[in-house]
């Protein structure tokens, strides 16, 4: 499943990811991850960046602390508005 990029622009040093889902199929290499509630960790797609961001791009592949997201959802689909600080890692 491709990202679906949203029709919004975060502010200040935040980034928007699109969360892999439980069970999506993924490229090869990539780590499958449950989506539980206890996680710590997860991947998903950088959909949008703010303008102060210049690490990550739109649809990089990203790995970030699940604890300090705010998840929204927008048309059924489901987005985590992220702090650039809780990015992990970034898969290029």
């Amino acid at each position: 499943m491709e990202p679906v990029l949203p029709a919004l622009k975060p502010l200040g040093d935040k980034v928007i990811v699109q969360p892999f889902e439980q069970g999506q199929e993924r490229k090869e290499g990539m780590i499958i991850i449950p989506d539980t509630v206890n996680m710590k960790s997860v991947e998903g797609y950088v959909v949008a960046v703010s303008d102060e961001i210049k690490d990550v791009e739109v649809m990089d592949v990203v790995m970030f602390d699940y604890r300090a997201c705010d998840p929204i959802e927008i048309n059924k689909i489901k987005y985590i508005i992220l702090p650039f600080d809780a990015l992990l890692a970034v898969k290029k």
